[in-house]
């Protein structure tokens, strides 16, 4: 009887010892539905069943639309070709998809050092990963999360603690990012993507340059000359898909004394004109009346590869891109152009990202110039030599070039249109003893959308090789 009771005792003592970790495991969130709830934080678009989803492990046909938005917009990336969409979620890794689903990660990713430090006063701050820290940082610095105490950021999170966060990052998105239920990010690239469903659009814009280069002095290298110059750029033209584009560059310089004009010698406006298609790449250099022929397409194809780009001369911007160019963009105040009212959205360049793809985009372009120039001047006047200083200069330059970026979209209220773009630019070139400081600043517009557009015509008979003009005999495409 004894042994009986002892048994039973056991039995009701390991029962009560289940019931709450049975019960807590109800009140945990599992990845899958903590994705969908966040999804409702922005103006995503949910793709139907059918669109790719990325993952091996998703077998509940009602998840995939939701679980392929996640990854699409960079919310939830997974573990590889796993999702796991029924483990529960921790609460690092719920603070980190929110702040992404809000499209704050890279303005999180931006703190330094120092200031996360002084943020993350929690007691056991060593135990979040580094993946998270920066979002951690992010949420405590915009209030949403109190610091002190403990964080837990390995424990599994509750319904009802998801809830609460949720809806706090929510109204903080509402009340300080968003316009129209749309982030600043997720603006620009819906309407960069409505850009891209235009079959003709034209553009045009200006730009204010002004540079100051400093050499040293052919009388004696400790002394150096400072030559500054104004110009502007004037540059207009037309895209028609699938890759079909011209445009007019006309480069006007202002004289800012009675010598520089002298040098000059009345070259003062210059314009290069370019058109390509999916077949040649044709441009024609100031003061020439041919068009010289190249065959860019393999470079067009490798830089569209490294860039996540579209069709070539296409100025819509992926999200890939944007994340590949260190890209942040924030709302500024609605302005009004001609009449017309427009969301304004600041974008910035992480520096570093940027010079790193400029450095590989330029001698991407070297590399193939190099080799054609090679190729066609087996028989030339043009010695290797000459073309070995030539590279060695243009590597020296692009491996001591930085550039800071700058822009400010405009979007059309009304119709979401991308229709108007700002640009502040200062580029620093270093070549030897050389230096050379730019700063640009200016305004483009796309407009006409879908509207018909005329090409120039182009004589063929006037288009000549790269080879012809190294060998100086003139010899043009036939027609």
């Amino acid at each position: 009887m004894k042994s009986t009771l002892y048994k039973f005792a056991a039995f009701i003592f390991s029962f009560c010892m289940l019931i709450p970790v049975s019960f807590a495991q109800d009140g945990f969130i599992k990845r899958v539905d903590f994705t969908k709830k966040i999804l409702q934080m922005s103006n995503f678009e949910i793709p139907d069943s059918s669109y790719p989803v990325g993952f091996n492990d998703i077998s509940n046909l009602n998840d995939i639309m939701y679980i392929a938005a996640a990854n699409k917009y960079g919310i939830a990336q997974g573990y590889g070709e796993s999702f796991r969409p029924d483990d529960y979620i921790t609460k690092e890794q719920a603070l980190v998809m929110l702040v992404r689903a809000m499209d704050e990660e890279s303005f999180a990713l931006q703190m330094d050092e120092d200031k996360i430090h002084s943020l993350l006063d929690f007691e056991d701050k060593d135990q979040i990963s580094p993946w998270a820290i920066h979002s951690v940082a992010y949420l405590v610095e915009n209030g949403l999360i109190q610091a002190g105490e403990k964080l837990m950021p390995n424990s599994l999170i509750t319904s009802e603690y998801s809830d609460e966060i949720y809806l706090d990052c929510k109204s903080y998105f509402d009340s300080n990012l968003s316009k129209e239920g749309y982030s600043a990010a997720l603006m620009l690239e819906k309407s960069s993507e409505k850009l891209s469903s235009y079959n003709t659009y034209k553009f045009k814009g200006s730009m204010d340059i002004d540079t100051i280069t400093t050499v040293p002095s052919a009388d004696d290298i400790s002394i150096t000359e400072t030559e500054n110059l104004k110009m502007e750029l004037i540059q207009e033209g037309i895209f028609e898909k699938p890759q079909r584009i011209y445009s007019k560059s006309t480069t006007t310089i202002t004289p800012l004394s009675q010598e520089q004009e002298k040098k000059l010698e009345g070259m003062t406006t210059q314009s290069c004109e370019v058109y390509f298609d999916e077949e040649e790449y044709l441009m024609k250099m100031p003061g020439e009346d041919f068009w010289i022929s190249m065959d860019i397409n393999p470079l067009v194809k490798d830089l569209q590869s490294m860039t996540g780009g579209h069709s070539v001369g296409s100025q819509a911007l992926t999200r890939d891109q944007m994340k590949l160019f260190g890209m942040y963009s924030r709302f500024a105040d609605d302005t009004k152009i001609n009449g017309r009212e427009y969301y304004s959205i600041d974008v910035s360049l992480d520096s570093d990202a940027f010079n790193l793809i400029l450095r590989e985009f330029v001698n991407k372009t070297l590399e193939y110039y190099d080799t054609g120039i090679r190729n066609a001047s087996d028989d030339s006047s043009v010695s290797e030599d000459d073309i070995d200083q030539l590279k060695s200069m243009l590597s020296s330059m692009v491996s001591n070039m930085s550039a800071a970026v700058k822009y400010k979209f405009y979007i059309d209220k009304e119709t979401l249109d991308y229709r108007f773009m700002d640009i502040v630019q200062n580029t620093n070139i270093r070549l030897g003893d050389i230096i050379s400081t730019s700063n640009s600043a200016g305004r483009f517009e796309y407009y006409d959308f879908d509207i018909p557009v005329d090409f120039p015509e182009i004589d063929r008979s006037s288009i000549k090789t790269i080879p012809s003009l190294i060998d100086g005999n003139g010899e043009s495409i036939a027609p």
